[in-house]
């Protein structure tokens, strides 16, 4: 499997979620606006896509998942902060993977 994690901004859990789903065998990927974060620079990480903050816009939030997901094949995407959280899952129709968050 392959999964994009989208970091907020330097969050310890979205290192925890790349390192642990590296682990298992996934391959990860990790968006952000922060290249420097601890997600990218994990050993985990395969990819880093730049991903805007949900607070520069909706549209472009989106499109740069979509983006990353079709450019790495992702087939699945979390994220680490509440602000990303409430966005994907608003948004869940137009994003190109599987959101495993609710409604």
């Amino acid at each position: 499997m392959r999964a994009l994690v989208i970091d907020g901004g330097h969050a310890p859990s979205a290192l925890a979620a790349t390192r642990e789903l590296g682990r298992a065998g996934w391959t990860v990927g990790v968006g952000g606006a922060f290249r420097e974060g601890y997600a990218a620079a994990s050993r985990w990480c395969r990819q880093y896509f730049e991903v805007p903050s949900p607070a520069a816009g909706m549209d472009a939030f989106i499109s740069a998942i979509n983006r990353a997901v079709a450019h790495g094949g992702h087939e699945v995407v979390f994220v680490s902060g509440d602000a990303e959280a409430m966005a994907l899952s608003f948004a869940r129709d137009d994003v190109h993977a599987r959101v495993p968050f609710a409604d």
